[in-house]
């Protein structure tokens, strides 16, 4: 255990000796009081038990530089007000200055690595996130075209249909419409008016009003929802939303 300590003397009353040792006080009291020059002899006002002794005093000497006289451990202030500095300071640098830097710079460099180890987390969650639901709209789009495959198929298979029957019914009414007039003509006359229809489109347009793909569409939207529901997405536009913006989900 080290010491720092101030001294006063009763001859030099404005006047406070401010420094370390490794020895009792007291005893570097004694020592001090011959060889001065000053008159009467240097007395302990107060100590203070540190760890590093050299470390304190030249930071208290940087608290004191404003008192300091051009002698180095000498201070003109009041001794009870060089306790009061001294004492605050001492709980700032603590007892022993550089291990509590070196302390404090350990601790400060373990949150920069802690900091950067959370960050590396967060980001390794966001990424496992990202993947998850990436996997997660995948498999809808495989569901979705699985289930609504039939579906699609037998819409396409009922449309064509309807295209048969009307193509054959528009043939039908040219034909026999110009039957008279020759059989060539009426065949000319019966693809005439298919072509036409399609070419405007009269056929595509008259389907399109007189078929009701509504049962259909219905079962698609049907299929849809329920996939959509079981993988925790609430409609079709999610699936084109940034992985980022569904983070929350």
């Amino acid at each position: 255990m080290e010491f720092v300590y101030l001294l006063t003397n009763v001859h030099v009353p404005e006047l406070v000796k401010f420094g370390f040792s490794t020895r009792d006080p007291h005893d570097r009291a004694t020592e001090l009081s011959s060889p001065t020059g000053v008159p009467g002899r240097w007395k302990v006002h107060h100590y203070w038990e540190v760890e590093d002794g050299f470390a304190v005093e030249q930071a208290i000497f940087k608290r004191l530089s404003s008192h300091r006289l051009e002698r180095q451990e000498f201070f003109r202030l009041p001794a009870d007000d060089a306790v009061r500095i001294i004492s605050q300071a001492l709980k700032i640098v603590g007892t022993n200055p550089l291990e509590k830097a070196r302390r404090e710079a350990e601790a400060a460099a373990q949150n920069r690595r802690a900091a950067t180890e959370l960050r590396a987390k967060e980001r390794e969650k966001k990424l496992a996130m990202r993947r998850e639901l990436e996997e997660r709209k995948a498999a809808v789009l495989r569901q979705l075209k699985e289930e609504q495959a039939p579906i699609e198929q037998a819409m396409t298979k009922s449309d064509v249909t309807a295209y048969k029957l009307v193509t054959a019914a528009v043939f039908a009414l040219a034909f026999l419409a110009n039957e008279e007039k020759g059989m060539v003509i009426a065949l000319a006359s019966g693809v005439g008016w298919v072509v036409m229809c399609y070419a405007f489109p009269i056929i595509p347009m008259s389907i399109g009003l007189m078929k009701d793909n509504s049962k259909y569409r219905n079962q698609l939207a049907e299929v849809e929802s329920r996939v959509l529901a079981a993988h925790g997405f609430r409609s079709r536009e999610e699936l084109d939303v940034p992985a980022e913006l569904l983070w929350y989900r």
